[in-house]
């Protein structure tokens, strides 16, 4: 869950397909060493430059092996930059990649929504801009992995067996 005061920020999009409740996400299972990517979008309000801000608090928590609550906290602070000074930082590259891939699979599921519908343009359309996402990521294993899926899904769908396009595009 995601704290704000409502003053500096809010979460304008969770870019996950978590389930939520209350305002809290609901994760999957969590694998030791096995990383989980979670993007959102804050909106964050306009302020002086070179001002350091505190955006609000992430807050973890779960129920461990032995049946007891657990909690962890992270605040969230940024500082803020002119205009030039923001066009000329860098991306995060490891910020790029979860960004692309987590927003081409938004536009998967809107590909799988496309084919039930029979809507063949729906399909083709959010195959090209998971696409584009991909192709302006950085190129990593993952990118490359996804861009083979959306491939192969988009093979199946072109020689018409829908049934294996569907099934390709809920196993990326």
């Amino acid at each position: 869950r995601f704290h704000a005061d409502g003053v500096a920020a809010e979460v304008a999009d969770v870019l996950n397909d978590f389930a939520a409740t209350d305002g809290w996400l609901a994760l999957p299972d969590l694998v030791a060493e096995l990383p989980l990517d979670v993007a959102g979008v804050l909106h964050v309000r306009p302020a002086k430059p070179h001002l350091d801000r505190r955006l609000g608090t992430v807050e973890l928590a779960w129920i461990d092996v032995a049946g007891e609550r657990r909690t962890a906290s992270l605040d969230v602070a940024a500082r803020t930059l002119t205009a030039a000074e923001y066009a000329a930082a860098e991306a995060d590259p490891d910020v790029a990649v979860a960004v692309a891939v987590l927003t081409a699979a938004r536009h998967r599921e809107a590909a799988m929504k496309a084919i039930d519908r029979g809507d063949d343009p729906a399909v083709e359309g959010e195959l090209a801009a998971a696409e584009r996402l991909l192709a302006g990521a950085p190129d990593t294993d993952r990118v490359r992995r996804e861009r083979a899926s959306l491939d192969r899904a988009r093979n199946a769908f072109r020689m018409h067996d829908h049934a294996m396009a569907r099934k390709r595009f809920g196993a990326q």
